[in-house]
């Protein structure tokens, strides 16, 4: 299907870290925007967080100054999506900052999926977040109890989440690779037949996720981070 169309540039909100989100009129691409697609607008791409329909407008999460582009008369959808036809009745969402939007946009779609979705999402804090993280009141059996520390947008949506962090010691998150959080939870599980893995990182992160879904004999899909810049 063809959807390149004209968008435009309707609202930035600045978030912490030195990251934003852009607000993009597009009304003849919101209804095919699918998790794990990028915003193609003149010479920037821009993973695509969220879908307005009522609005028709698509929300993309980037990092640094906003470019002087504030229109694009060729603009399309690139990457290949996450495939949600039918999804398990367990989702394990992996990723770091960089996947950050394509994760959200996931966790929002298994959310108002038709069938339940019961949804664990672990993120990596590789740099500085576009949030400050909150402690979780959600209970997630086969994490530490002291590792508490969760999206608000997530917690807000009433969603697991945890956050990991390798190299910086931050309060109320795991100190490790989201990969070996992940290693912990799915040992403690009764079964974990009916879990599959969505991942959305850089190489080295990515890779990692593939091998610990293949050590567990889960279903994966994985795709790599786009630009958020």
């Amino acid at each position: 299907m063809d959807t390149s169309r004209s968008v435009q540039r309707s609202g930035c909100t600045e978030l912490p870290g030195g990251w934003r989100v852009e607000r993009w009129q597009a009304p003849a691409l919101v209804d095919h925007a699918r998790p794990g697609q990028r915003l193609a607008a003149g010479s920037a791409e821009l993973p695509v967080m969220r879908t307005r329909a009522a609005t028709g407008e698509l929300e993309c999460l980037a990092r640094g100054p906003a470019g002087a582009a504030v229109a694009a008369a060729d603009a399309d959808l690139r990457g290949e999506p996450f495939e949600l036809s039918a999804p398990s009745p367990r989702a394990l969402l992996i990723g770091d900052l960089s996947g950050l939007a394509p994760l959200v946009f996931l966790a929002d779609r298994l959310r108002s999926a038709a069938v339940r979705v019961k949804t664990f999402a672990i993120l990596g804090l590789d740099g500085e977040a576009p949030f400050r993280p909150v402690p979780s009141r959600l209970i997630v059996p086969g994490v530490p109890a002291w590792v508490t520390g969760t999206l608000p947008l997530f917690e807000d949506w009433g969603i697991a989440a945890r956050l990991a962090s390798a190299g910086e010691d931050r309060p109320g998150c795991f100190e490790g690779t989201p990969v070996q959080l992940a290693r912990g939870w799915l040992a403690a599980q009764q079964g974990v037949r009916d879990v599959c893995v969505y991942a959305c990182a850089g190489p080295a992160l990515l890779e990692d996720t593939r091998a610990l879904a293949a050590a567990f004999g889960l279903g994966y899909q994985g795709r790599a981070a786009g630009s958020a810049c």
